[in-house]
């Protein structure tokens, strides 16, 4: 602004600032949705990588479950082999087998 008070006017002198001013705004919104969206994804991560910790942990104690049972199944076998009562035993004598519940692989996890 430039005045002239003796000629009673003042010039003025501008830019038109609304297209920076727009593209300033556009900017912030755009920083916001991307904060949001960061903020989200980072979440879902979080929720992801509880939901992976606990499946594995579930995984864990299923293995050490299958291996206890399967040590305890071949000492078991071991055992059993000399007795009068082993399969092969009674194979040969060709006696009945007591009815057993029956079982298939889905009814336990340590059978594939």
């Amino acid at each position: 602004m430039t005045p002239f008070p003796a000629e009673r006017y003042v010039n003025v002198y501008g830019r038109d600032i609304t297209e920076r001013k727009q593209a300033e705004e556009a900017l912030r919104q755009r920083t916001l949705e991307l904060q949001q969206l960061t903020g989200t994804l980072e979440h879902q991560v979080q929720e992801r990588t509880e939901d992976l910790e606990a499946a594995n942990e579930k995984l864990k104690i299923e293995i050490d479950e299958c291996a206890r049972i399967e040590s305890a199944l071949k000492k078991s076998e071991s055992s059993f082999g000399n007795s009068p009562w082993s399969s092969s035993t009674l194979r040969r004598k060709k006696e009945k087998w007591l009815p057993v519940k029956s079982m298939t692989a889905s009814d336990h996890p340590c059978l594939p």
